[in-house]
């Protein structure tokens, strides 16, 4: 599926159960890259999340990292915003990009 296919893609290895590692909410698609949250439950800190950012082709461009455990993400083609929910407060947010 498209968690093995991320992993996959930065070289991370799955654990015999896997199922501690997963990518959380719908990819986001844009003209030229995609988003996708990456989150490991079995992390020292529960809340940290990361936004992995690939180009079109699945090669790894860069993360931005949560203290806030996110939950899923929008994206506004107007706005050039990446939008995110999240279990923490502010529970929305954005990053223009």
């Amino acid at each position: 599926g498209f968690t093995g296919y991320i992993f996959k893609q930065f070289g991370i290895s799955l654990k015999a159960s896997s199922s501690s590692q997963y990518t959380q909410g719908t990819p986001v698609v844009t003209d030229d890259r995609i988003y996708v949250i990456y989150y490991d439950r079995d992390a020292a800190d529960q809340r940290v999340s990361d936004i992995i950012e690939m180009d079109r082709d699945g090669h790894y461009i860069r993360s931005f990292r949560s203290y806030d455990q996110l939950i899923d993400l929008g994206y506004n083609k107007t706005t050039n915003r990446l939008y995110f929910s999240s279990k923490g407060e502010p529970q929305f947010g954005y990053i223009q990009l």
